[in-house]
């Protein structure tokens, strides 16, 4: 994958309307140990907050952050 093909770039999602540079962000990660490193907070993190929140409202709250933290 290649930051420049998907990574944020706000010029892309207004003037080209490339919604996925939105998302795809999010999953791109510099190498294993980032990827593990985020996938470990989440899972100690999200497990609480899922059960807290309910299911439907906890995959609402980690789409926006997507959003909100991409754009």
């Amino acid at each position: 994958m290649s930051l420049r093909k998907y990574g944020l770039s706000p010029k892309a999602v207004v003037e080209e309307r490339d919604l996925k540079r939105l998302v795809v962000p999010t999953f791109l990660h510099i190498d294993l140990d980032h990827a593990l490193n985020n996938a470990s907070s989440l899972l100690q993190t999200g497990t609480e907050r899922e059960r807290r929140v309910g299911t439907e409202r906890f995959i609402l709250d980690v789409a926006v952050l997507i959003v909100l933290s991409n754009g």
